[in-house]
């Protein structure tokens, strides 16, 4: 297993704007939660920190920009909310240089390294 180097994990959120400013807090607030219970759990080597809770296109590609030249940035744990659009992401992710995971709630994709290394 490689050492990182870098001492934390983003977790970042996705959702839509058509659930309501109201439900939108309030899955913010929950991605926020989760993301805390992560850093608590003693399996988890590195720091993990909420990020934000993303709803566009030009939201993702900015936070993908900035974990890629950001030197405490490890790597990302992106937890979507029921449906975050795929059109939102495909950008960003295209750009992203470091390793990820993107949780939804049917299905669950770990890409290593590179965009282009899937494992389904």
């Amino acid at each position: 297993m490689k050492a990182l180097s870098q001492p934390e994990v983003w977790f970042i959120c996705g959702s839509q704007y058509l659930y309501g400013p109201a439900s939108l807090q309030e899955v913010a607030s929950n991605a926020q939660k989760v993301a805390e219970a992560l850093d608590a759990s003693k399996h988890i080597p590195l720091k993990v920190r909420y990020k934000v809770l993303l709803t566009s296109s030009t939201e993702v590609l900015r936070l993908i920009q900035e974990a890629n030249s950001s030197a405490d940035c490890s790597g990302a744990y992106l937890w979507m909310h029921t449906f975050s659009p795929v059109k939102m992401w495909i950008r960003g992710l295209a750009e992203l240089n470091k390793p990820f995971v993107i949780c939804t709630p049917s299905l669950t994709v770990i890409c290593l390294g590179m965009t282009s290394t899937w494992i389904l």
